[in-house]
């Protein structure tokens, strides 16, 4: 293979010869560590989603772990309101309202999901709103496929006040 000399100031020349083997892939994940890191995060996120969907007592269901892994949920699966109420609409008034009004309403909710669990999570260690108790039904964005799980605004506001 011939090489390609190159003149410096000084008067030697040094040949830069092309190298045959593929260039190393740049980014995040050529980075040393990185696949330890993700390794981590993932374990981390899903000892927090355990945590918060454990059965327990009513004193550890409205906890700042249920809260964090509540918000969570909320921050990373918010998502899931959009086709959620669109489901909940067709069950309860039928195919086309489903399809038109539970699309707007699951856009409005994807984003009160979003916020809402940004909240939960920066408070986290402080008991707002009163007893932990969550903000959104259902408490978490799965929650929308279950028949029977959602409940109104009205009767969340009520638990919270009692």
């Amino acid at each position: 293979m011939k090489g390609i000399c190159v003149q410096s100031s000084t008067p030697s020349t040094t040949p830069i010869v092309p190298s045959s083997r593929a260039s190393q892939p740049t980014g995040r994940s050529g980075h040393p560590g990185f696949r330890l890191r993700v390794a981590f995060v993932s374990s981390l996120l899903i000892a927090v989603f355990a945590m918060a969907a454990a059965p327990g007592t009513a004193d550890a269901r409205d906890s700042s772990a249920r809260k964090i892994g509540r918000g969570t949920a909320n921050l990373t699966l918010g998502v899931l309101a959009l086709p959620g109420e669109i489901v909940q609409t067709t069950r309860e008034r039928g195919p086309f309202i489903g399809a038109t009004w539970g699309f707007v309403k699951g856009a409005g909710m994807m984003v009160a999901h979003e916020v809402v669990g940004l909240f939960e999570v920066l408070t986290c260690p402080f008991e707002t709103p009163p007893g932990f108790k969550p903000i959104l039904a259902p408490e978490f964005p799965w929650g929308y496929f279950y028949e029977g799980q959602r409940s109104t605004y009205r009767e969340v506001s009520q638990r919270t006040t009692r």
